[in-house]
C-alpha cells in the first residue's frame, strides 16, 4: 500500500500554489517558493517516478523543437555586446521548462497534492486580491506595509500592473475551480475570479485586458477543434461582442496625445510610444535578419537611448520592446524565430489534442492561459523575463496535473 503524502509532499503543493499570487508582494516571492517547493519536491514521497516522468517527456516532439530552438539560439552569441548574458537567456529558457516538468509529475500523481495546491493558490489569490483593492480603494498603504516599506502613502502608478498580468493566466483556472471545488472553496474560486476583473479595470492594464482576448480565441479555437464551429458559435459570437465592446470603449474613454505625430495605427487603440519602439526594434531585425544581434540585448545597442518624439524621458528601448515577437526576431534571426513560433503552434496544438481526448475543463484552462500568455506578451513584458516565464509554466504544470488523462500530456 502506497503510504499519504508525507510532510514535504505537503509543503511542496502548497508552495506551488502560492507562488503566484505572491507576486503581488514581490517578484523575487516567486522564485523563493518555488525554489523551496522544488527543495521539498527532493524529500516528497509522491507516488510516480519523476526521472521516467521527465525521461518520457524529454523524447516528445515538443520538447525536441525546444531543443532545435535552444540551439538555433547559439549563433547570435556570436553578434552579441554580451554574449554570457545572452546564453544565460537562452539556457534559463529551457532550465524553466525542465522545472515544470518536475512539478507537474510531483503533483500529476497524488490527487490529494493537487488539491492541496489548488486550495493553497485559491486561498493566497483571495488575500493578494484584498491587498490588491484595499490599497486602490483605501490606502496605498495596504499594498507598502507588505513590501517592508511602511505604511507610506506613495500613489501606486504601476507596482501593480505585474500582479494584474498573471490575471489571464489565473482567472481561467480560477473559474474552473468555481465548477469542480465544494460549497465554501466555490466561493472563494468565485470570489477571485471577481475580484480579478474588477481590480484590472481599475489598474487599467490594457495588456491584461489584450490576454483575456487572447485567452477567449483560444479557447474558442480549442472547442472547435474538438466539437465544430456549430456548437462553438455562441462562445465565438460572445467572444466577438466583448471584444468589440473593449475597442469601442478605448476607442471613447483613452486620451491620444495631440502632437505625438504619425503611426500605422489609431492612437486611441495602441499608444505612440509602443508603435516608435516596434518600428526601431524591427528596423534593427531588418539589419541582422539571419542571426539577430544577441539575446536579451536589444536595449545595448547604439540608439537604444535616443527619447522617443513626444516624449520627455521615455527611451526607444526602455529595457526590452514590450514584444515578444519582435523582440526575438530582432535578437534571434529568423533562424532563431521560426524553431520557436513552430514550437509555440505545436504547443497548442497538443493542448487541443488533450482537450479533444479527456474534455477535461481543466485543459481548457491551461489553453486559456496559453492564449493569454502570448496575446498579452505582444505588449508588455520582455520574453527574457525569468518570473513572466516561469508564471505561465507552472500555471500550465497545474492545470495538466490536474486533468482526467494525467499522463497523455507528455506523450504529444
Amino acid at each position: 500500500m502506497n503510504a499519504p503524502p508525507n510532510t514535504f509532499a505537503n509543503l511542496f503543493a502548497v508552495l506551488v500554489g502560492i507562488a503566484l499570487p505572491m507576486v503581488v508582494v514581490g517578484r523575487a516571492v516567486l522564485g523563493i517558493s518555488l525554489i523551496l517547493a522544488l527543495i521539498c519536491l527532493i524529500f516528497a514521497n509522491t507516488r510516480g517516478s519523476r526521472w521516467q516522468d521527465f525521461t518520457t517527456s524529454v523524447k516528445t516532439t515538443l520538447f525536441g523543437l525546444l531543443i532545435v530552438t535552444f540551439f538555433a539560439w547559439l549563433p547570435n552569441l556570436f553578434n552579441s555586446v554580451e554574449p554570457l548574458r545572452s546564453l544565460e537567456g537562452a539556457a534559463r529558457s529551457l532550465l524553466f521548462v525542465v522545472a515544470a516538468i518536475f512539478i507537474w509529475s510531483g503533483l500529476a500523481h497524488e490527487p490529494q497534492l493537487a488539491v492541496r495546491c489548488r486550495r493553497a493558490m485559491l486561498i493566497a489569490m483571495a488575500g493578494a486580491l484584498i491587498i490588491t483593492l484595499a490599497a486602490i480603494l483605501i490606502h496605498p498603504g495596504f499594498f507598502w506595509i507588505f513590501h517592508l516599506r511602511g505604511w507610506l502613502s506613495t500613489e501606486l502608478i504601476s507596482d501593480l500592473k505585474p500582479f494584474a498580468a498573471l490575471f489571464p493566466l489565473l482567472v481561467p483556472f480560477l473559474i474552473f475551480c468555481v465548477y469542480i471545488e465544494s460549497r465554501h472553496w466555490r466561493m472563494l474560486a468565485l470570489f477571485g475570479s471577481v475580484a480579478a476583473i474588477v481590480a484590472l479595470y481599475l489598474i487599467y492594464n490594457r495588456a491584461a485586458m489584450a490576454g483575456f482576448m487572447g485567452a477567449g480565441l483560444t479557447v474558442v479555437t480549442a472547442m472547435v477543434y474538438r466539437f465544430s464551429l456549430r456548437r462553438a458559435l455562441p462562445y465565438a459570437l460572445a467572444l466577438i461582442v466583448i471584444i468589440a465592446g473593449i475597442i469601442v470603449w478605448l476607442k471613447l474613454t483613452r486620451y491620444v496625445p495631440d502632437h505625438a505625430g504619425e503611426y500605422p495605427l489609431p492612437l486611441w487603440l495602441l499608444d505612440f510610444e509602443r508603435q516608435a519602439i516596434w518600428g526601431f526594434v524591427f528596423n534593427v531585425f531588418t539589419e541582422h535578419p539571419f542571426i539577430g544581434i544577441g539575446i536579451n540585448t536589444v536595449n545595448f545597442i547604439p540608439g537604444a537611448d535616443t527619447l522617443i518624439p513626444a516624449t520627455n524621458d521615455t527611451p526607444i528601448i526602455p529595457s526590452h520592446p514590450h514584444n515578444w515577437a519582435i523582440e526575438i526576431l530582432a535578437e534571434t534571426g529568423l533562424i532563431g524565430f521560426v524553431p520557436f513560433f513552430l514550437a509555440v503552434i505545436y504547443g497548442f496544438y497538443c493542448l487541443c489534442r488533450l482537450y479533444r481526448r479527456s474534455g477535461s475543463p481543466v485543459t481548457l484552462a491551461a489553453i486559456a492561459a496559453y492564449g493569454g500568455y502570448w496575446a498579452s506578451g505582444l505588449f508588455n513584458f520582455s520574453y527574457w523575463s525569468a518570473w513572466w516565464q516561469v508564471s505561465y509554466l507552472v500555471i500550465t504544470a497545474i492545470c495538466i496535473s490536474t486533468a482526467n488523462e494525467k499522463n497523455s500530456a507528455v506523450t504529444e
